[in-house]
């Protein structure tokens, strides 16, 4: 189970403390106001596999916990940069965020930086039980490992051959798209998706990708970004995004439909 904040909403996990003192000189009749805000780490993304699970945030922040989030400590990062997502299949995790930032832990506990051979920001990853992995980024980047992250190379495609509807409004793509979906499935297909209302689908592994879902847009208007997606084991699942934009699979995501809800609000 994963939970993901986008940078622009971000939930606060903890309460903010602010106190301010406030003290009066009657003879110079001067105030003077001291204030002291108690500054909390933000986290971005959480993972659970079974009891174990690992959060990730800003400045380097990771914690972990090992009895279904009773307690939590914090773990030793080699960055001090923002981690944006993490992922696990139940041995390996991966870490991804600023300026190409990867981390990996190989199941020994300890993390360490691996090349992304990117500065661009990373924006959320996922692997199966075999070690295939992918990243999506910003502005069309999308890494592949197939050694549980060890190594890295882009796969980008080229977006403006998917982006075209067939009917001349290859405009619409006005730079590399931003995925902030990705779900790297055990039978080795992967799901990708994010601006412009799109999901993409490889049946094998990010050679060949598939359009499995392009949500209308309005007037000429780019059609809401996809922000999350979760799929369940049986094969259902929900991708979300700007302007209450909600689309459903029963196959794991081998076809999608769109769910009208009563909200317009980013999910």
């Amino acid at each position: 189970m994963r939970i993901l904040l986008p940078t622009f909403a971000i939930l606060a996990l903890a309460a903010l403390s602010f106190s301010i003192r406030a003290s009066v000189d009657a003879k110079d009749e001067r105030n003077v106001v001291v204030s002291h805000a108690t500054p909390h780490d933000r986290l971005f993304s959480v993972i659970f596999d079974a009891d174990k699970g690992v959060a990730v945030g800003e400045a380097g922040l990771i914690m972990g916990t090992t009895d279904a989030g009773k307690s939590w400590t914090r773990e030793r990062a080699p960055t001090d940069l923002a981690m944006i997502d993490v992922a696990s299949n139940g041995t390996r995790r991966i870490a991804v965020g600023q300026m190409g930032l990867i981390l990996v832990d190989d199941g020994s506990g300890t993390w360490k930086k691996v090349d992304s051979g990117t500065d661009r920001r990373l924006l959320q990853v996922d692997l199966n039980k075999n070690g295939l992995a992918f990243i999506v980024g910003a502005f069309g980047t999308l890494l592949k490992s197939k050694d549980g992250g060890e190594t890295w190379e882009s796969v980008a495609p080229n977006w403006a051959t998917l982006y075209d509807s067939g009917e001349g409004d290859t405009a619409v793509l006005r730079d590399e798209p931003t995925n902030y979906l990705v779900d790297v499935q055990e039978d080795g297909s992967v799901l990708i998706g994010g601006e412009y209302g799109q999901i993409m689908r490889s049946p094998d592994g990010g050679i060949c990708w598939d359009i499995v879902y392009r949500h209308p847009s309005d007037s000429g208007e780019s059609a809401p970004t996809f922000f999350a997606l979760s799929i369940r084991d049986d094969g259902a699942g929900y991708a979300v995004g700007q302007s209450g934009l909600v689309a459903r699979t029963a196959d794991h995501g081998r076809t999608w439909g769109y769910v009208k809800t009563p909200v317009d609000g980013n999910l």
